[in-house]
């Protein structure tokens, strides 16, 4: 069930604009049903639809991704953090484990995020432009520079849509903020 995305006008401003007719209703049990009638290919086209909902949902999932990254991050939880990462990002996986082996973070938070969907790519693609801020100590004292320190940067990440969940990709870019 999508909630707060306004899913259920969404839904029927959607079918109408595919030249369908019928209801869409909220059940008491909170889900959203839908019946409607027309020509099969913009049924087939709006059953597709409603298995994604609308943008805003998608652009919440991917928000709520990214925040649950960076509180596994925080929290130093490396179990946690890997569930936000695609399987097939090795490289984004061994980078985020060998910044978990070498320093204990302290904060991590992401700010002036924009969030750009595409439905188009198979998978669902989302390109991401955001600043992240972090603080952290070495794991290791005796490995300065890295005692105390806060880093500010300005990250390009993509997740791709897996099943319902959108994970991070190997597509990780960031420049340090100075």
């Amino acid at each position: 069930m999508v909630q707060g995305v306004n899913f259920r006008a969404t839904a029927a401003d959607h079918a109408r604009r595919l030249g369908l007719t019928g209801r869409v209703w909220n059940r008491s049990d909170g889900a959203v049903e839908c019946v409607a009638e027309g020509e099969g290919a913009a049924l087939d086209r709006l059953r597709e639809w409603l298995g994604h909902g609308p943008r805003l949902a998608d652009v919440e999932r991917v928000e709520a991704t990214l925040d649950g990254a960076a509180d596994a991050l925080e929290a130093n939880d490396w179990p946690r953090l890997q569930q936000y990462i695609s399987e097939g990002a090795v490289r984004t996986r061994n980078r985020a484990f060998s910044a978990l082996s070498a320093m204990k973070f302290t904060s991590a938070k992401i700010s002036s995020l924009k969030i750009e969907i595409n439905r188009l790519t198979s998978p669902p693609t989302a390109d991401t432009h955001f600043i992240g801020a972090a603080r952290f100590e070495a794991v290791n004292p005796e490995r300065p520079p890295y005692v105390y320190r806060s880093y500010t940067a300005e990250f390009h990440v993509e997740l791709q849509q897996e099943d319902d969940r959108w994970l991070v990709t190997d597509k990780v870019e960031y420049h340090e903020l100075r």
